[in-house]
């Protein structure tokens, strides 16, 4: 059987993705909506396990004007779970933060989308 939507599937196997990853996460957040904080450790078993699952969530990538300079990305991630990530990476991926972005100023890339 031949598919014919099977470039179609290829190119946006990763959107899709991204977004299932965005959804877990935020569900994770709002289950811990009174305090974001214990909601961490599940947020952080999802973005750093070792398992079967391989997922791409970067979202480090390079400015496409300027190849020196690293922006962060989170244009397939809701408002509740881009708020979460900048906490997340403000208090507990500072140094990191700090090393990629050359003690510079972080800059954050997030296109809103309109209902």
């Amino acid at each position: 059987m031949k598919l014919k939507n099977y470039h179609f599937i290829i190119n946006n196997f990763w959107i899709l993705l991204k977004m299932n990853i965005n959804n877990l996460i935020e569900v994770y957040v709002l289950l811990n909506k009174k305090s974001w904080m214990k909601s961490v450790k599940d947020v952080e078993t999802i973005l750093f396990q070792k398992s079967n699952h391989i997922h791409s969530l970067s979202y480090c990538h390079q400015d496409i004007l300027n190849k020196k300079q690293t922006l962060l990305n989170f244009n397939y991630f809701s408002t509740t779970t881009t708020c979460f990530m900048l906490r997340y990476l403000m208090t507990f991926q500072r140094q990191e933060l700090k090393r990629m972005f050359k003690n510079g100023p972080i800059k954050i890339l997030r296109v809103l989308k309109m209902n």
